[in-house]
């Protein structure tokens, strides 16, 4: 079962970032300078996408261009750019590193993966394909190579990518039982957000109520606001299905909180219109009027636009 447009934002935080450091770690033979920049920029760029990008973009200036740590850089880049929902400026950037076969292949793969993402927001259904395929086969090789539960949530992350929600489902339940209690914050988070997406898609929406508390847990841990807002917004999202209007109500005033927090303008708009779209099914017109008009529309993910002028034709002052 597929969901509506604006729950089909899978889980997939920093996912591609842990994926590609875990790949190189063991090879990067840095200055002690250079990891100590690099260090300080993971440890901002695990807390905020819109810090993250103002250091990324500071140190890109002054590294060697092509370097382990200029992928590194440009790895924590499009991670953030993603987290914000910056679709176009992604494809922009990553379309530049699509037929340069002399980077790092797990570099490359997150650039076929990021590309493929955003190519499917602008409606290139044909080029994200390719690139998703291409990606999941480069992946899968190096698992052969080198076994890694991280680079198995990537490859279920890219099977409901291309609608194999059954199989993905698999793959994550047999992870979870594998590791119930790993200690790395960002991989169980990760695994469990995968994991709610696909039991949503299968119309398992109880247990992915399940998975997405879990993976609430495991974002306040890692302490990530913008993430913590992510999670939250799609926990709504499946109370909504379940018409848990209370619940959906409760859970997106929350998410609106930290996506301010965070200064993730379009997620607070994109809480906003799907609160007043709430507030409407719990006949609380004048809260759902005083809402819509705290909308800044430019602000709203371009698949919103249509609901919006929906609602804007339908909802009347009080």
């Amino acid at each position: 079962m597929v969901k509506k447009e604006h729950s089909k934002v899978f889980a997939f935080f920093s996912l591609l970032y842990c994926f590609f450091i875990e790949a190189v770690s063991a090879q990067s033979s840095l200055k002690k300078s250079n990891h100590f920049v690099t260090q300080t920029i993971e440890t901002t760029c695990k807390l905020s996408p819109i810090s993250c990008l103002k250091l990324v973009d500071k140190a890109l200036v002054k590294t060697k261009k092509n370097s382990r740590i200029y992928y590194r850089l440009l790895q924590f880049r499009f991670d953030s750019l993603f987290n914000l929902q910056r679709r176009k400026q992604l494809l922009a950037e990553t379309e530049i590193w699509l037929n340069k076969k002399d980077t790092p292949i797990a570099f490359r793969s997150s650039v076929y993966i990021y590309y493929a993402k955003a190519a499917l927001f602008v409606g290139d259904k044909e080029s994200s394909k390719k690139y998703y395929l291409l990606a999941r086969d480069m992946i899968a090789l190096m698992n052969e190579a080198l076994p890694s539960p991280m680079r198995l949530v990537v490859l279920a992350n890219l099977q409901m990518q291309l609608k194999e929600f059954k199989a993905a489902h698999q793959l994550l339940s047999d992870l979870v039982n594998k590791y119930p209690n790993s200690p790395d914050t960002q991989f169980m988070m990760e695994l469990h957000g995968n994991l709610a997406h696909a039991s949503n898609q299968l119309g398992r929406y109880e247990e992915a109520i399940n998975h997405w508390k879990d993976t609430k847990e495991w974002s306040e841990l890692l302490g990530n606001k913008q993430q913590m807002a992510v999670v939250l917004y799609n926990l709504a999202d499946v109370h909504f299905t379940l018409k848990q209007f209370d619940e959906t109500a409760v859970t997106l005033k929350q998410t609106i909180v930290l996506a301010q927090q965070a200064k993730d303008i379009k997620k607070i708009n994109e809480a906003k219109l799907y609160l007043v779209k709430t507030q409407l099914k719990l006949i609380k017109n004048c809260q759902a009027y005083l809402t819509f008009t705290s909308i800044e529309k430019n602000e709203l993910p371009v698949r919103h636009h249509a609901s919006y002028s929906e609602i804007q034709n339908q909802i009347e002052p009080c």
